[in-house]
């Protein structure tokens, strides 16, 4: 009998202590080829441009990497903590969009790296005329880049 209240006790007490709250470290959601950048300033030729919005619940930590057509790190954004349903925009120089940018220099058949501490974190890349379309400004006009899913969100298809 008292094996049976001590096994009651200890699910009682499980169910009513809330559960450990676990950390992940930032793992890689996406990745993409093609990445371009003129290595011209801020604002003039053409830059590669992602786009990540939060959709989990929770505040997630990014990280988008940028490297060269033989592997090597040309730049990265910090991790910066994105909110619940906040857009976090990360080009390899300025654009008319509002982002951070690490200085990457040129780059030609480069590949992007895009790490988040959740899954559920949804992202776009676009190689972009820095200035905008022609003859307008603030316009994007650009090339898609196909992103490819490396962890999925459960119950999702990309």
């Amino acid at each position: 009998m008292k094996k049976l209240l001590a096994a009651f006790a200890a699910v009682a007490l499980t169910a009513v202590l809330p559960a450990q709250a676990t950390t992940f470290s930032l793992r890689t959601i996406y990745v993409a080829s093609g990445v371009y950048d003129s290595g011209d300033a801020g604002d003039l030729g053409p830059a590669t441009s992602v786009h990540c919005t939060n959709l989990s619940g929770k505040v997630a930590q990014m990280r988008v990497s940028f490297y060269g057509p033989n592997g090597a790190f040309e730049g990265a954004s910090s991790a910066n903590a994105l909110a619940n349903l906040a857009t976090y925009t990360v080009s390899t120089h300025g654009t008319f969009f509002s982002e951070s940018f690490p200085l990457t220099g040129p780059i030609t058949q480069g590949v992007l790296n895009v790490q988040s501490t959740e899954s559920g974190v949804f992202c776009s890349a676009m190689i972009v005329d820095a200035a905008g379309g022609p003859g307008a400004t603030d316009v994007p006009e650009g090339i898609a880049l196909h992103m490819v899913r490396y962890n999925p969100h459960p119950g999702t298809v990309e």
